[in-house]
This record gives C-alpha cells, sequence and structure tokens, in this order.
C-alpha cells in the first residue's frame, strides 16, 4: 500500500490532558533497520495522566504521548528481515529493552515519557522492538499488552514465579491489576482483590477470582487479608497503591514474601516500614515494565489460556482528551483505549452480500445489500429520529472475523428510510474478535443538516452456516 505524506498525531506540553493538540506532522519513511507501522490502537495508564501534567520523572517536553499501540507493518526498511507488511505487532514499551535487566539507556527509549509515543496515526520503530500480536486478540486487545500486561506479567512470573496454590493479593482493579489477576489465576494461585466499588469487584469475580474486599467497606483490609490465609499472609502483593496502601501489605504477607512495587496511585508520603520488612524478610521488587523477550513469553501464556484483556471503554481517536478524563475519573475497570480509524479496501472479503438487521423491539427489519462500488443501500420500516441510540448485537458467520473485522469501509454508507432520513460519517469506536462498535451521525434531509442522531452499534460476531445477520438487543431513545 501506498504511504500518506501526512500523518496526524498528538502532542502535550505538560499542561494538563484538555490541552492535548492534534496535528499534522509529514510522515517519514522507515530507515534500514525501521518499519513503519500503521497505529490501529492505543491504550492508556497512569503514566500517561503523568506526561500530560509535566510530573512525570526526567519526561521530555512537547512530545507525543502514550506508550501502548497496536497496528499492522505497512513499509519496511531495507535490511528488515523476518517480518512483512500486513504483520499485527506491538513495539515494545522501552524501544531498546530487548532482554535482560533494565538500564539508564534502556529506560530513556521509553515511547510517550522520554521519545514520542504512539498517539499518532503512523511511527516508525526500530525491528527489534517488535512483537507479535497473539492471534484471538483485536487491535485494541493487543494495545492493552505493551505496559499494563508486561508489567503484570513481570510481577507474577519474575525471579520467583507464582505458583498452584500461592496466594496473591491484588490491589486495585486498573489495569495492571486486572492483568495482575489473569496472570496468577492462570498459573493456578488463589487470588484476592481489593477495591472501593462493589462493581468493580463483580467484574474481578466473574473473572475467577476467590476473594473480593471492599476497602472501603472494611478499612482493616490487611486483616481479612490474614484471615483468609490462615494467618500465614500472602506470597505476592501487586502493590499499585504506593506510600498509603505500602504499611498494610507489609502486615498482609508472609514472611520472605514478595511486594511487587508498580504504582503509587493512592498518593502519600509514607516510606517502606524498614524494621517490618528485616523483621519479615520481606523482598520489595520495583518494576519497570519488561522486555521484548518478557513481552514474547507473556504472550505464549495468554495464547495458551486465551487470556482476553479488560477492556472497559474504547474512543475514538478524535476523542483522545475525553479518554484521558475517563481515565483519570477512575470509573473504569481494565483498559481504557483510544481507537483510531483504519481504512482497508477489503471490506468485501470480510462480509457476504446481505445483512439483515431485526429489531426485537420494535420488530423492524433493515436490509443492507453490500456493494464494493457503492454506498451500501438500505431500506427501513421506521425512520431515525434525532438523538436515537441503538445498540445490536451481529452474528457473522464468517471466520475471517476470528483475528480482524475491517468494518471502516461501512463509513461510506448511507441509510436511507421511507420518511427521508439517512445515516452519514460510520467511524469505528472499537473492536476485537467477537465485537465492534460504530457511531453514526444522521440527520432529516427534510429538516435540513441540523438536526443530527447519534447511533452507537454493538456488534458482536459468531460462526454459522447462514448468511450475515445483526439483531437489536436494545433501544435507547425513540425509533
Amino acid at each position: 500500500m501506498s504511504l500518506p505524506n501526512i500523518s496526524r498525531e498528538y502532542r502535550t506540553q505538560g499542561d494538563g490532558h484538555e490541552n492535548l493538540k492534534l496535528q499534522s506532522t509529514t510522515l517519514s519513511k522507515p530507515k534500514a533497520t525501521q518499519v513503519t507501522i500503521k497505529i490501529h490502537a492505543v491504550s492508556l495508564q497512569y503514566r500517561d495522566l503523568m506526561v500530560s501534567k509535566g510530573i512525570y520523572p526526567q519526561q521530555n517536553w512537547d512530545i507525543v504521548p502514550c506508550s501502548d499501540g497496536a497496528g499492522e507493518i505497512v513499509a519496511l526498511g531495507q535490511e528488515v528481515k523476518g517480518w512483512k507488511v500486513g504483520d499485527r505487532v506491538c513495539p515494545n514499551f522501552a524501544l531498546d529493552h530487548i532482554h535482560g535487566d533494565v538500564t539508564e539507556n534502556i529506560k530513556f527509549t521509553g515511547l510517550g515519557g522520554h521519545i514520542d509515543g504512539v498517539l499518532r496515526e503512523y511511527i516508525n520503530v526500530p525491528v527489534h522492538s517488535l512483537v507479535r500480536i497473539p492471534e484471538h486478540l483485536s487491535y485494541e486487545e493487543g494495545s492493552t499488552l505493551p505496559c499494563a500486561a508486561l508489567t503484570a506479567y513481570n510481577a507474577c512470573l519474575g525471579p520467583v514465579p507464582v505458583k498452584g496454590g500461592d496466594y496473591v493479593l491484588i490491589l486495585g482493579t486498573g489495569g495492571v491489576s486486572i492483568f495482575g489477576a489473569q496472570f496468577a489465576l492462570a498459573s493456578g494461585a488463589i487470588v484476592i482483590v481489593t477495591s472501593s466499588s462493589d462493581e468493580k469487584l463483580q467484574v474481578a469475580k466473574n473473572l475467577g477470582v476467590q476473594h473480593i474486599i471492599n476497602y472501603k467497606k472494611n478499612d482493616k483490609w490487611d486483616e481479612e487479608v490474614l484471615n483468609i490465609t490462615g494467618g500465614r499472609g500472602v506470597d505476592h502483593i501487586i502493590e499499585v497503591g504506593g506510600p498509603n496502601t505500602m504499611l498494610k501489605c507489609t502486615n498482609a504477607i508472609r514472611y520472605a514474601g514478595w511486594i511487587h512495587v508498580i504504582g503509587f496511585v493512592s498518593g502519600g508520603d509514607n516510606g517502606i516500614p524498614v524494621g517490618l520488612a528485616i523483621g519479615k524478610a520481606i523482598i520489595f521488587r520495583g518494576i519497570l515494565i519488561g522486555s521484548v523477550k518478557q513481552f514474547e513469553d507473556m504472550n505464549r501464556l495468554i495464547a495458551a489460556h486465551t487470556i482476553r484483556p479488560v477492556i472497559d471503554k474504547v474512543f475514538p481517536f478524535e476523542e483522545a482528551t475525553e479518554a484521558y478524563a475517563y481515565l483519570e475519573s477512575q470509573k473504569h475497570v481494565g483498559k481504557v483505549v483510544i481507537k483510531l480509524i483504519c481504512n482497508t479496501d477489503s471490506i468485501c472479503d470480510y462480509l457476504e452480500t446481505h445483512l439483515c438487521i431485526v429489531c426485537r423491539e420494535r420488530q423492524m427489519l433493515w436490509q443492507l445489500n453490500i456493494n464494493e462500488h457503492s454506498s451500501l443501500p438500505v431500506t427501513c420500516e421506521k425512520k431515525l429520529c434525532p438523538d436515537t441510540l441503538l445498540e445490536f448485537t451481529i452474528d457473522s458467520r464468517s471466520k475471517h472475523y476470528y483475528t480482524r473485522i475491517p468494518f471502516d469501509k461501512l463509513r461510506r454508507t448511507a441509510l436511507y428510510s421511507p420518511s427521508g432520513y439517512y445515516v452519514r460519517h460510520w467511524y469505528l469506536v472499537g473492536m476485537s474478535p467477537f465485537w465492534a462498535v460504530f457511531k453514526l451521525r444522521s440527520n432529516s434531509a427534510a429538516e435540513g443538516p441540523a438536526h443530527y442522531a447519534t447511533v452507537l452499534y454493538y456488534c458482536r460476531f459468531a460462526h454459522d452456516q447462514s448468511g450475515v445477520y445483526a439483531r437489536i438487543t436494545s433501544v435507547d431513545g425513540q425509533i
């Protein structure tokens, strides 16, 4: 495919995420040992909030933010071997951390803090930084792996790996925490998760977590951990709270247990209680993400257990500031993802020739005829009114949807109804191997372009013998 000369990117001056600037820049060709990646999705972490506020240690200014992205290779440097155009990849968090221990020089190759990151449409990276995305994951899911997943993997399967029967305490339900729970469970551990929200704890419970503690309702959660473990304490703690939770963690850990120090979202200025650390022979281990080698090892575990990242919400590229705000609100469970629109010419290779949409609540049937050379006509029994919000499930009978779903060409679709309403401006909001989210804007031809409706489509994919159909499972607004 031919590459554009211009690419869009966000930049931050460290003056707050609300001041992120979307701008255009010239796209350069990859150097001899580089590849060009077309970014499909970017996931956010707490570090990105720090960079946006200018408080990340030793960060650069006027920088493209974000470290975690997933995309496809669209161009190769002349000396690149072992990779091809179309390969689905993530660059490692620190581009030069190939294997072994991190060094200061390696640390300063960290994307989105020390060098320009991935919140852009295209990026050139050295080939040694690449890791393949597991086949069962979408780009959105793949984008969650470089920082949150790899950090959790490094904690759970580091120098002394979690083993079957170990007790693992996970603080919180953010990205690192949820991955930590998933990897610990995959290793056969007994997992305890803390949160201030019963709703978030239920998400953890649904993943298979055996014990949950609401620390707002039980401020002596460390004693509850001891009760669960019969007074022994846990073997490993994923410590993302920082100073304000450290004392309770030293109480909840067993003698010679491991506290993996990852974050400081709870704030505070308390230090490690040296007396308790010595008295219990506690091992404190600071974790700075991981290497390409660890990333590859982690992906084998993810593939072997068909682990799926937990994604709370997906935002379009143009709403990056809203994604940052949602992350800062701490309402999420798992990951917050920014989706970039993919422009593909192969939509007809993946879609059958007809798509039927059935609304059970309104008994409404749409017939969508897909034609590669024209817009996609739709006949609809009832009109779409302004501010209509639709949610529906699509079941696709094509196995092609298992790894990727190039539905973005549907942005060219026009949706017509007898009343003169039509939908335009389709764009893909989120996607995985089993679902996709579309937003559409519609307006009335009769009333003029000012009367818009937003239509949000939740699409779920499965395999069957018959054609392609979609069923609306819930409707908000009037039809």
